[in-house]
């Protein structure tokens, strides 16, 4: 087995660009994809799917595909057939020489935060001093269209897509913040509607992307950033966009650098996942005794996420923000930590895709990622298709966001100051 993963929607990746891979080839790989998903998926009985009946179905579509793309699209559909998260097929593009351009490693962007809102694509977050800030663009403004091209093709076609539509939120940030990024120095015009719908266009410069470049395993090249600040109030931030180890380090030690603070916020909103075992080591920096954070079962035998505390501890109160972006192994995190009484969730329910996975190179030279395992909390419960759910529901509107800018940072702050009840069962 390959290194353990619990990063959701990276088959999200780029398209093919490259010469079509000979059908002896697409078959190996196929049979190969087949074989691992048989011999390795956590539910012997495959959730009720026919497993071996499909083997010949789709192999005969890998066959008679004209391209790469239509055979991208077999092994996809096939393990989409699982109705499961973490199963895909990464194109080779996303680890060559234009990997600069996918979703999750961009050569510059304007440093703008999109997502869904009331069902339309929608500033949720725009960076301090980014050019996107610069440029006037407020949080609550509906996005038309990036370079005169209209971004509604891209969201219809996620929103009809029918796999994995727990992770509909995350392709659609995924896809435009890819349509937003490109080359440093070369700037981007994008179309709005403001506050008022009225049609804004805005030229912005694309500054090189945050953080550091971080090569994992079979994992295509990401970058790995952290935010850390303290806001007014005296309460310490850490944001973080994926569970990488060159993180872990930054991350302790700002925890550690806000013994003083009156309360912590985690924001995972936006995180995939990464690193499945690095939660253990953050949750160490809050917990005050021996515990679990969930237990990983796979076809035969489990695996438990075990804490031992590691001083110093931080024993004031903590907040996590969460979204329907917030996946994997932040879902581990916020919901152990819910389930331990060591935090509070603010936000909006979380992706429900907590399957444990690795990936492997296939001989056709894309990667496929698998699910070997699922992941119950402390108190049993399954999070995969259910998600984290908050404490402190936050819905979205546009007119809140125009309003208030960062509303469940917002709220936040205000749960952690103690200008809002605290939810019961809740033992900071």
């Amino acid at each position: 087995m390959k290194k353990l993963l619990s990063l959701a929607a990276l088959s999200v990746l780029g398209a093919l660009a490259r010469a079509d891979v000979p059908v002896v080839t697409r078959l190996q790989s196929f049979d190969t994809v087949w074989s691992r998903v048989n011999e390795y998926y956590f539910d012997p009985k495959f959730g009720g799917v026919d497993w071996s009946k499909l083997k010949d179905r789709y192999r005969a579509k890998v066959q008679e595909a004209r391209n790469d793309a239509e055979y991208l699209e077999a092994l996809n559909g096939l393990l989409h057939e699982l109705g499961a998260s973490h199963f895909g097929v990464i194109p080779s593009s996303a680890y060559g020489a234009g990997a600069a351009a996918s979703t999750t490693l961009a050569d510059g962007e304007p440093g703008l935060r999109i997502g869904l809102v009331e069902g339309r694509p929608t500033v949720v977050g725009v960076e301090p001093g980014s050019p996107a800030e610069k440029a006037g663009v407020r949080a609550g403004w509906i996005l038309v269209s990036v370079d005169s091209r209209p971004v509604a093709p891209i969201v219809r076609a996620i929103l009809q897509d029918p796999a994995q539509r727990n992770l509909v939120p995350l392709k659609i940030a995924s896809a435009l913040r890819a349509a937003l990024s490109g080359p440093v120095g070369k700037p981007v015009a994008a179309t709005f509607y403001d506050g008022s719908y009225r049609t804004v266009t805005v030229t912005m410069d694309r500054v090189p992307s945050p953080g550091q470049v971080v090569r994992f395993g079979e994992l295509p090249p990401l970058r790995a950033r952290a935010d850390v600040r303290r806001l007014p109030g005296n309460v310490g931030y850490i944001r973080f966009n994926i569970f990488m180890m060159p993180l872990l380090e930054p991350i302790k030690k700002a925890i550690d650098s806000f013994r003083d603070a009156k309360g912590i916020i985690l924001d995972l909103r936006g995180n995939p996942g990464g690193m499945g075992a690095m939660a253990i080591p953050i949750a160490a920096k809050f917990v005050e005794w021996p515990a679990q954070l969930g237990t990983m079962r796979m076809r035969t035998g489990q695996t438990r996420f075990s804490v031992n505390p590691q001083p110093p501890l931080y024993r004031g109160p903590v907040a996590v923000l969460i979204d329907a972006t917030s996946a994997s192994t932040s879902e581990i995190l916020a919901a152990g930590l819910q389930e331990l009484g060591v935090a509070r969730l603010v936000g909006e329910r979380t992706a429900g895709a907590v399957l444990p996975s690795v990936i492997e190179r296939l001989p056709c030279g894309n990667r496929l990622q698998f699910a070997f395992a699922d992941f119950r909390t402390p108190k049993g419960v399954l999070l995969e298709g259910r998600g984290a759910i908050p404490d402190v529901p936050v819905q979205l509107t546009r007119q809140a966001l125009l309003r208030d800018g960062d509303v469940v940072l917002h709220r936040a702050v205000q749960l952690l100051l103690g200008n809002q009840p605290a939810p019961s069962g809740v033992k900071r």
